[in-house]
């Protein structure tokens, strides 16, 4: 069981990590002017994002079958469900569009898109810290 732990544990932290930087380095690109560099950034940061998804779709799995002497309906667990369904579609909501941008076209952005875009990263990050406190707190 200890075993389940420390692997949901390194899933989700490793997933997350890959996430967060996978999003700020779009961000960053994103204030570059230069498509044909955003266009290959773009192009090969995809893989960071890819496996960061695939970890933490393998912790939250990891995580159902840990929770279940909890009992799904816990407070704890639902508040996580919503926290981490919102950081799902905040995020895909904010980078999809914008990836799928970069690599159509020009892959111009304007400031105030690129503070909408770290400002994603913050809340994203503020998602994750509360669900990391409910998995600790359990309240």
């Amino acid at each position: 069981m200890k075993v389940l732990v420390w692997l949901h544990v390194a899933c989700m932290f490793i997933g997350f990590a890959g996430l967060v930087s996978n999003d700020l380095l779009l961000w960053a690109v994103s204030r570059e002017r230069a498509s044909t560099v955003t266009r290959e950034v773009v192009r090969r940061v995809g893989a960071i994002g890819v496996l960061g998804r695939i970890l933490v779709v393998v912790g939250i799995a990891i995580g159902l079958l840990l929770a279940r002497p909890f009992g799904y309906a816990a407070f704890w667990l639902i508040a996580t469900y919503v926290l981490v369904g919102l950081s799902i579609v905040l995020g895909a909501a904010a980078y999809e569009p914008l990836k799928k941008r970069f690599l159509d076209s020009t892959g111009d952005s304007t400031p105030r898109q690129r503070n909408f875009l770290i400002s994603v990263v913050f809340v994203n990050s503020v998602l994750w810290v509360a669900v990391i406190w409910l998995m600790l707190a359990k309240p």
